[in-house]
């Protein structure tokens, strides 16, 4: 299920590793590894074939890191990553139907992917189930209208 991002699952330490080069500067630091982290995953799962410059603009990707960075969130952002690879080493969760209204994208360069038949099995109110043709990880930035779209239709539905 989890595809090729069970190394950002797993470590996401085990990225670029630019410290040696931040000197004694704790706040460079951990910028520099955390940009360089950040960019490897705008390479690694947007729809981009390993060239993020193609779909993103520098700006783009900067503004992305500095919304981890300047509020100090990384370790906050990575803690769902730690937590699902301590739970997968666990075992499968319990399977219990969830009733909550459920919308569900698939972009196909997203790593996490799961089927429509898994989706109405685990979602009691799947309300949409749509496959993309283009987009990743990254899916409000690199396809802004079809992910407008998507919300649109699938709240569309929720309304009526």
């Amino acid at each position: 299920m989890f595809g090729d991002a069970g190394e950002y699952i797993a470590e996401p330490g085990k990225r670029i590793d630019l410290d040696e080069f931040a000197g004694r500067d704790e706040a460079a630091q951990h910028g520099r590894s955390q940009a360089a982290w950040i960019y490897a995953m705008f390479q690694d799962v947007s729809d981009s074939g390993g060239n993020p410059e193609a779909v993103f603009t520098l700006d783009e990707m900067i503004d992305d890191i500095m919304l981890y960075w300047l509020p100090n969130a990384s370790a906050s952002s990575a803690q769902l990553y730690w937590e699902s690879a301590k739970s997968m080493m666990a075992g499968p969760p319990p399977f219990f139907p969830m009733a909550t209204p459920t919308a569900i994208s698939m972009f196909p360069k997203e790593q996490v992917r799961i089927s429509q038949r898994w989706a109405e099995s685990r979602f009691q109110k799947l309300v949409r189930f749509n496959e993309l043709p283009r987009g990743g990880h990254f899916a409000a930035l690199e396809q802004p209208e079809v992910f407008v779209q998507e919300l649109r239709q699938s709240f569309a539905k929720l309304r009526s």
